[in-house]
């Protein structure tokens, strides 16, 4: 994930600014009701997100990852 905020211009001035963010979760197995309750927790904030799933096979790990962004 970069640290650096998104920036939309608009008539040469900073028109708005975005940073993303990464809730991560890792589990041996899918968890199906943790990333319901993360899930139903940004709902609840009225934070739209991205989900993505990741095994890591190396590690023998389950990755969830959920993409916030967050207008400054």
């Amino acid at each position: 994930m970069s640290l650096n905020p998104e920036t939309a211009y608009a008539d040469n001035a900073a028109w708005a600014r975005w940073m993303p963010y990464e809730i991560l979760l890792y589990t041996a197995q899918r968890s199906y009701d943790l990333e319901s309750k993360i899930a139903d927790a940004l709902d609840a904030s009225g934070c739209a997100f991205e989900k993505a799933i990741t095994h890591l096979d190396g590690e023998r790990l389950i990755e969830a990852s959920f993409t916030v962004n967050v207008t400054e």
